[in-house]
């Protein structure tokens, strides 16, 4: 899906006042068609049979039926392309890492905020890596670069030229042009102001210059 599209987004949580608050939140996210809030998975399984969903904010609460676990192993089982962040009250390190063994492509605690949340939620859009915003630096997005951007998006942190680049690593410009474009994507910025300010954000100009 690209990133731009309008996302179907279902909310299961059997607390209806914390389904109805992260429902008024999401607009922060911008990319919405629909949003839909369930309280069981046996709900979940009856839109799911007639209508389609981009994401599911799924918490692991669930006191009727099926658990938050199960849900998210019985969708990813119907409709693996449907992304499932986990929004839960439980930050334990055992709890985020079965969501991450049952598919899920993500895991927020509740007490976070709607920033947060919306950078996980691009997060998962944008690459392939599991976001777990539990941890202290989570979704760093440049993870999601290959070692080849990585060591690209270093020297450009460094204040190298594309040419000064393709002549380092003895690649033809045209190819670090390229990589470059592809790392500002993967990274989704526009400019090289807001690249320093990412790479700045996350520690990288300290790595680069080491």
């Amino acid at each position: 899906m690209n990133q731009m599209d309008k996302l179907d987004i279902a909310i299961v949580d059997d607390h209806q006042l914390f389904a109805d608050a992260i429902k008024n939140v999401l607009p922060i996210y911008g990319n919405i068609k629909s949003i839909v809030t369930f309280n069981t998975g046996k709900q979940l399984y009856t839109h799911l049979e007639t209508n389609s969903l981009d994401l599911i904010l799924l918490d692991l609460g669930i006191r009727d039926g099926d658990n938050g676990f199960e849900i998210l192993k019985e969708v990813k089982y119907r409709r693996p392309q449907i992304k499932i962040i986990v929004v839960s009250m439980h930050t334990q390190q055992e709890y985020v890492s079965k969501v991450q063994e049952l598919g899920g492509n993500g895991y927020v605690p509740k007490d976070a905020g709607a920033k947060i949340l919306k950078d996980v939620i691009t997060s998962v859009f944008t690459a392939d890596t599991f976001c777990n915003a539990s941890s202290a630096a989570y979704c760093n997005p440049f993870n999601n670069l290959s070692p080849t951007e990585n060591r690209i998006a270093k020297l450009i942190i460094k204040g190298k030229s594309n040419k000064e680049i393709a002549d380092e690593l003895s690649r033809s410009k045209e190819t670090v042009d390229t990589h470059r474009k592809n790392i500002y994507r993967k990274l989704d910025v526009n400019s090289i102001v807001d690249f320093i300010k990412l790479s700045v954000k996350y520690g990288m100009v300290t790595d680069a210059v080491d």
